[in-house]
C-alpha cells in the first residue's frame, strides 16, 4: 500500500503517462500499468471533488456557467475557497500497490517520470549503469 496526498495526484498521473511511453522490462511495465490504474481512478474522484468546489465558489454568469479569467475559473469568497481546496490538496489516498524492487539499467528519463517510479521501487538505485565486462572482474 502507498500512501499520497490528493494533490500529488496529477503529477504522479503526468508521470505515468510519461512511463507507459517508455519500453520498460515487462515486470516493470506491469506495475507501472497496475499504479496508472490505480491513479486514474482517484485522480477521477479529485476532480470530481476539485469541481464541486469550484462550482461552489465559482463566479457563473448569467446563464449560470461558470466564469474564466486569464485561463482560469473566477472564484469568489478566495479565502473559503482555498481553505477547502487546501483541505481537499492535503488528504491521504491509499493506493493498492505494493513497491517492488527495480532495476533499470541504460535508460534515459525525465525527471516528471522519477516521481512514478519512486513510488513503486522498493530500491533506492532503480537506474544502475550495465558494468563493462572489464569492470565485472
Amino acid at each position: 500500500m502507498i500512501t499520497v496526498k490528493a494533490g500529488e495526484l496529477h503529477d504522479i498521473f503526468a508521470s505515468l503517462k510519461l512511463l507507459m511511453d517508455i519500453r520498460l522490462p515487462g515486470d516493470v511495465s506491469f506495475h507501472v500499468g497496475r499504479l496508472f490504474h490505480e491513479v486514474i481512478k482517484e485522480v477521477n474522484i479529485y476532480e470530481r471533488a476539485r469541481m464541486g468546489l469550484i462550482d461552489q465558489y465559482g463566479e457563473k454568469d448569467k446563464d449560470g456557467q461558470l466564469v474564466m479569467e486569464n485561463d482560469a475559473y473566477k472564484i469568489k469568497q478566495r479565502a473559503k475557497f482555498n481553505k477547502e481546496f487546501e483541505a481537499l490538496q492535503s488528504i491521504e489516498v491509499k493506493l493498492n500497490i505494493t513497491p517492488v524492487a527495480i532495476h533499470i539499467p541504460n535508460i534515459e528519463i525525465e525527471p516528471l517520470a522519477m516521481i512514478a517510479l519512486n513510488l513503486i521501487a522498493s530500491n533506492d538505485d532503480i537506474f544502475q549503469k550495465e558494468q563493462s565486462n572489464d569492470q565485472r572482474k
